[in-house]
């Protein structure tokens, strides 16, 4: 994190047996040797029963592709075998494909990707991923590895039944499962752990949407650990019987999971689960019933794949509603079967409005700059011309007077005045006539006075709705909020609640913009209340560079804090504080080459060193 920051922390289908399951291993290795990369993936070839094995040395990277390619959407759940290396045939180095990789097309078809050594998907054949390379394979902004120097994992009860020859190890780069929280990943099967529970490895983890899995096995440096031994274990004890036999769930549904749809009927599709004869149909505007099977959204039990609704004869026949959200199931039934029936997930869609929605900025929005401002909007199915009202009496608005064309979805309201509400409304016009918008409104900024020419920045962080934190020194270093922090009540005031995946605020400055950079003294103060250890960054400016960062984060050790300077431990130092679930005040200072910690006023750590803080934009 280069900028300052502050983080809080139509298609029919009938069941069919599942093919076996096949399993390839890269041997490229990251973290450790070469030779004990060779002999770990022939230790597994050896090892592994009821699924075939073949290993790909560093020189067959293009064929590696081609049995990614060639095992994708072959019906079965296949694996991939990484050691610490991510090949560039199928994930183009330096994250040049986020998206549509034949590695993540792979994963998302319901198969298998498992590492052994460094960080998964960081490091490339031909160039570094960096922390994006997970992230963007899991689709999760947050997902971060780092647990250094190293935490000691100790087996589960599950470790011990299904990799009996697992040794304990102290782990670098461990799964943090507090960061997958509210997304489509979770944990499966964890069968090592730290003593607070709070890192994995070695752990699987399953996206509830596409069946596709993602595993860790020793990842850290090291030739002598028993990586081939215990990964053949967990196949042979766990993956092949319970895994490889088939999956009972349906799954890929098209709509896509809270995808939009743009007209007043639908067609439904899944992929059938691999023991199903039938499926129940279960369809409602109301998430509950269709989760709990109540009401009327049992719709029909049938042999298809495929559901139509919006159309007389099925489910909604006057149609669909436009702007409304729908929930459905598929339950897989098979009578002889004693494990059935297999409830599914809900999933939803939502029908495209026909007014005017999404506006930007957000109905209610406060604290928007005046200087510049573009309103832009979604335009309403089927619209061709917009009308936009703007004012900043609500009367003129919601009366529809002096109302401007648009042959776009963007307005330019012209200078506006600070710390003044302003009201708009658009009105769509389309072929059945003229659909009036909802008036929307925002406030502009506050003018706020420069009192203390020392204090460069000063964010209370309880504005309440909206994407921006304002500098109240008034020098306007206002930060914009990412991911999807929420407001909540805090210790004075108001607070912004981070959940630890992706949530941060910037104000894309670098440090020379707050006259930080170099060896300059600074300060930063916060007011933090801590529920998790995952190493999570409080604020952060500079770059990753020995001597020149500044940052105090989480480690993955309840209530130890790195003031981190980058390069531990000669610019690095940890310390120990009693901080979880509770508030604390921490104020970082460095002048003339030294740094103290302190929390709640009390000194709790020191150490003299030279700083060059970055000037990174």
């Amino acid at each position: 994190m280069k900028n300052l920051m502050f983080v809080f922390i139509a298609a029919f289908a009938l069941c069919s047996t599942a093919m076996a399951s096949e399993i390839a291993i890269s041997t490229q290795a990251g973290w450790f040797g070469q030779a004990a990369a060779d002999r770990e993936a022939q230790e597994i070839a050896d090892n592994v029963t009821g699924a075939s094995v073949e290993i790909f040395t560093p020189s067959d990277l293009d064929a590696l592709a081609a049995w990614v390619e060639d095992h994708t959407g072959d019906g079965s759940p296949d694996i991939l075998i990484m050691c610490g290396n991510f090949p560039a045939t199928i994930y183009p180095a330096g994250n040049a494909q986020p998206d549509g990789s034949i590695a993540e097309l792979f994963l998302d078809d319901g198969n298998v990707i498992v590492n052994t050594g460094d960080y998964i998907f960081y490091v490339g054949s031909a160039g570094n991923n960096d922390a994006g390379g997970l992230a963007n394979m899991m689709d999760v902004g947050g997902a971060a590895m780092w647990g250094d120097p190293g935490f000691p994992m100790t087996a589960t009860a599950d470790g011990q039944e299904y990799i009996p020859s697992y040794t304990s190890a102290s782990i670098a780069r461990p799964w943090f499962p507090s960061q997958f929280i509210d997304t489509d990943w979770e944990v499966e099967l964890i069968l090592g752990q730290s003593a607070d529970g709070t890192m994995l490895d070695p752990a699987i983890m399953v996206n509830t949407v596409t069946g596709g899995r993602i595993g860790t096995f020793y990842q850290v440096g090291g030739d002598d650990l028993p990586r081939g031994e215990v990964i053949s274990e967990w196949i042979n004890n766990w993956f092949i019987p319970l895994v490889s036999a088939g999956n009972p769930y349906a799954r890929k549904p098209g709509p896509a999971d809270e995808a939009m749809i743009t007209g007043t009927y639908a067609t439904m599709s899944w992929i059938a689960g691999d023991f199903a004869v039938s499926h129940d149909v279960y369809m409602s505007d109301n998430f509950d019933d269709v989760n709990d099977g109540t009401g009327d959204t049992f719709r029909i039990n049938q042999p298809g794949t495929f559901y139509v609704a919006g159309f007389a004869g099925y489910a909604y026949p006057d149609g669909l509603v436009p702007g409304t959200t729908y929930y459905w199931r598929i339950d897989e039934v098979n009578d002889a079967n004693a494990a059935s029936p297999w409830k599914g997930k809900v999933w939803s869609f939502w029908v495209q409005p026909t007014t005017a929605y999404d506006p930007v900025p957000g109905d209610g929005s406060k604290f928007i700059d005046p200087e510049n401002l573009i309103l832009n909007w979604t335009a309403g199915f089927g619209a061709v011309l917009h009308t936009v009202y703007f004012s900043d009496n609500f009367d003129d608005v919601n009366n529809g007077v002096n109302g401007t064309q648009a042959g776009s979805a963007n307005y330019t309201p012209g200078p506006l005045e600070v710390d003044k509400t302003y009201y708009w409304r658009v009105d769509e016009l389309g072929t059945e006539g003229t659909r009036t918008g909802d008036v929307w409104s925002f406030k502009t900024l506050p003018d706020i006075a420069v009192t203390d020419p020392n204090l460069i920045g000063w964010w209370k962080l309880e504005e309440g709705p909206g994407n921006i934190a304002i500098d109240w020194s008034g020098h306007g270093n206002h930060a914009t909020l990412q991911g999807n922090p929420e407001w909540v009540d805090g210790y004075d005031g108001g607070a912004l609640q981070c959940d630890g995946s992706g949530d941060w605020a910037t104000t894309d400055l670098s440090p020379a913009d707050f006259g930080l950079d170099g060896g300059n003294p600074k300060t930063v103060t916060a007011w933090v209340y801590t529920t998790g250890f995952n190493n999570g960054g409080i604020y952060d400016m500079g770059s990753t560079v020995d001597g020149q960062e500044f940052c105090l984060r989480t480690t993955g050790t309840v209530d130890t804090w790195r003031v981190q300077r980058y390069g531990y431990p000669t610019y690095d130092f940890d310390v120990t504080y009693d901080s979880q679930n509770k508030w604390v005040h921490f104020a970082q200072v460095y002048e003339n080459g030294f740094t103290i910690l302190y929390a709640n006023g009390v000194s709790i750590g020191t150490q003299s060193v030279t700083l060059d803080t970055a000037n990174a934009a």
